[in-house]
C-alpha cells in the first residue's frame, strides 16, 4: 500500500501544516488523516474491502479527496464519475463496471441500478462504527486501483484500468520530472474525476505539499489563487490557458516561481508565446493519456515548434510505427509507447481487467521523430481526412489558421465532394473587438497551406463546441456544399 503509507508518513511529519485549502477553508495534515480514518471505518461498515468497486460522485472539494484516500487505504477500486453525465448513462456505467457503492452529497439525486448502494458523505460515527477499526490489507501490486471511464456519455463505457503499482509509479514520476518538494503549493484546476486530477491529488498529499482546489474554473479565479496563494505548480488544459492569457487581469502579472504544465497533445506557437510573455513563468507541455500517462515532455523555452511534443520521459520506450515497421526519422507513423506506469487494459464488465495485447500501447496519435530524438505531433489517426487519396490532418490546418491574430479558435472538418470524396471546411471564431474577413483568411491559407489543404468552405461562427475538459468536440459533417 505505497500510496496510503506515504500519506500517513506525511501526516505524521507535517502535523498542523495545511494539506488542503479551498475557498478560505483549510484542513491540516493531522485533520485530514483523522477524517480519512473515520471515513475508512464507515466504508468498512458498508462492506467496502479490498477490490470492492467504489464510485465517487462528488464535487470538486475535500470530501472527494477524503473518500479517495479512504478507499485506497482499504484497497478498493476507485471509479471517479463525471458529475455532468446524464442519469441514465450513470446507471448503465455502474452496472457494466460492477459498482457496489457510490459516495455522493446529500443533495445529489442519481438513478441507481439494483444492487448498488448509496452512501451520503458524512463523518459522523455511530456507536457501532466507533467501536470498529479499519485494517490496512495487503494488496497485490497488480490489483486494480482506478477505473477511469473514457466514454461517460454513452451507455457502453470503456474504462482504463490502472493498477496500484502503475498508479504509484505515476505519482512518483510526477514528483520527479517536475522536481517538486514538500514546500510546493499545488493548484488543481482540472476536474478531480479526470486522470490528471486523480494523480495530482495523490502526488501532493503523498509528498507533503499544500493542495489548493479550484472549484469551478474561471480565468479570474485562477489568476487570483495563483497570485494570492503564491502557487508554485499547476496543470491546465490548453483551452483554460487560452482564456487566462485573454483575461484583462493578466496585465502586470509575473509568476517566475510558477511551474505551469499544459496537459495536451500540443500547444500552438501563438499560445506558447502568449503564456511565456504574459505570465513570465516556467511552461511545460506534457504529452500524456489516461492509458499511458507521461509520454513526452517539452520544456517550452520559446514559442517555436508548435507541434513539438518534446523528449520522451525517462522510463518511456517510444516507437513510431508506419505500415507495420518502425518509422525512419521524419517519417509519419502512429505513436506507441511502453512504461512502468502503463495501464493494465480496458475494463467493460469482465470479471477481471484484461491485459494489453503487447507491452506497447498504441496512442492513436500520428507523429514523427527528428534527428534530435524529439517527438512531433501531426494529428489524431481517426481525424484523418482523405481528399483525392491524400491524407490530411485537420490539426495542421487549424494550427496554421490560428496564427492569424484575430482568430480566437477554429476547427477543420470534412465535407462531401462528388469527385474528391472529402474536402476541407473550417469554422472560425473571431476574437471580440477584432475584425476578420473571408479574403484575409483565404490569402493567409494560400501562404501557409499546401494546395490540397486549402479549405473549400470557411464559416464564421460564434462558438465551437467543447467538452467538460475544454477539448474541441469533433463532429464529422459528411454533408455540405463544397465551392
Amino acid at each position: 500500500m505505497f500510496l496510503y503509507h506515504q500519506f500517513c508518513e506525511m501526516a505524521f511529519t507535517n502535523g498542523e501544516k495545511a494539506a488542503i485549502v479551498q475557498e478560505g477553508q483549510t484542513i491540516s495534515y493531522r485533520q485530514l488523516s483523522r477524517f480519512v480514518e473515520i471515513f475508512s471505518v464507515i466504508l468498512t461498515e458498508y462492506g467496502i474491502k479490498s477490490n470492492s468497486r467504489l464510485a465517487i460522485f462528488l464535487q470538486q472539494d475535500y470530501k472527494y479527496i477524503i473518500t479517495a484516500m479512504a478507499a485506497v487505504k482499504l484497497g478498493a477500486v476507485l471509479i471517479p464519475v463525471n458529475t455532468h453525465v446524464k442519469p441514465d448513462a450513470v446507471s448503465s456505467m455502474f452496472t457494466q463496471l460492477g459498482v457496489e457503492i457510490v459516495v455522493c452529497d446529500n443533495q445529489t439525486e442519481i438513478k441507481l441500478p439494483t444492487g448498488v448502494s448509496k452512501l451520503r458523505f458524512n463523518l459522523e460515527m455511530t456507536e457501532s462504527v466507533f467501536q470498529k477499526t479499519s485494517e490496512i490489507p495487503t494488496i497485490n501490486a497488480s490489483a486494480p486501483c482506478i477505473l477511469l471511464t473514457t466514454s461517460g456519455s454513452t451507455g457502453n463505457p470503456k474504462a482504463v484500468c490502472v493498477s496500484y503499482h502503475s498508479f504509484s509509479n505515476r505519482v512518483e514520476k510526477e514528483f520527479q520530472i517536475f522536481q517538486l518538494s514538500k514546500e510546493d503549493r499545488m493548484l488543481i484546476s482540472m476536474p478531480l474525476y479526470h486522470a490528471c486530477g486523480q494523480r495530482m491529488m495523490f502526488t501532493a498529499l503523498c509528498n507533503g505539499m499544500t493542495l489548493y482546489l479550484l472549484q469551478g474554473f474561471t480565468p479570474s479565479r485562477w489568476l487570483n489563487i495563483v497570485k494570492n496563494a503564491a502557487i508554485t505548480y499547476t496543470m491546465t488544459a490548453p483551452a483554460q490557458l487560452a482564456q487566462i492569457v485573454l483575461n484583462e487581469q493578466i496585465s502586470g502579472c509575473s509568476f517566475p516561481n510558477l511551474k505551469l504544465v499544459s496537459a495536451s497533445s500540443y500547444l500552438s506557437v501563438r499560445l506558447k508565446r502568449q503564456v511565456l510573455e504574459q505570465l513570465n513563468c516556467q511552461l511545460f507541455n506534457l504529452y500524456a493519456s489516461s492509458e499511458a500517462d507521461f509520454i513526452a515532455l517539452d520544456c517550452c523555452d520559446n514559442g517555436d515548434n508548435g507541434n513539438l511534443l518534446g523528449i520522451p520521459v525517462t522510463g518511456v520506450q517510444l516507437r513510431v510505427v508506419s505500415g507495420g515497421h518502425l518509422a525512419e526519422i521524419g517519417e509519419i507513423g502512429e505513436i506507441t509507447c511502453s512504461s512502468p506506469w502503463l495501464f493494465s487494459g480496458y475494463y467493460a464488465g469482465e470479471a477481471e481487467c484484461p491485459t494489453t495485447e503487447s507491452d506497447y500501447f498504441s496512442t492513436g496519435d500520428m507523429g514523427f521523430t527528428d534527428d534530435l530524438h524529439r517527438l512531433h505531433y501531426v494529428g489524431r489517426k481517426k481525424n484523418i481526412i482523405i481528399s483525392g487519396g491524400v491524407n490530411i490532418f485537420p490539426e495542421d490546418i487549424e494550427s496554421k489558421i490560428a496564427l492569424l491574430p484575430a482568430v480566437q479558435e477554429c476547427i477543420a472538418y470534412p465535407i462531401a465532394h462528388r469527385i474528391l470524396g472529402e474536402v476541407i471546411a473550417v469554422d472560425i471564431v473571431v476574437k471580440s473587438n477584432e475584425i476578420l474577413n473571408l479574403m484575409e483568411v483565404r490569402k493567409h491559407c494560400l501562404k501557409e497551406l499546401a494546395d490540397y489543404q486549402q479549405p473549400r468552405q470557411i464559416i464564421f461562427v460564434d462558438h465551437i463546441e467543447r467538452n467538460a475538459l475544454g477539448k474541441i468536440v469533433r463532429k464529422m459533417k459528411p454533408e455540405g456544399r463544397a465551392e
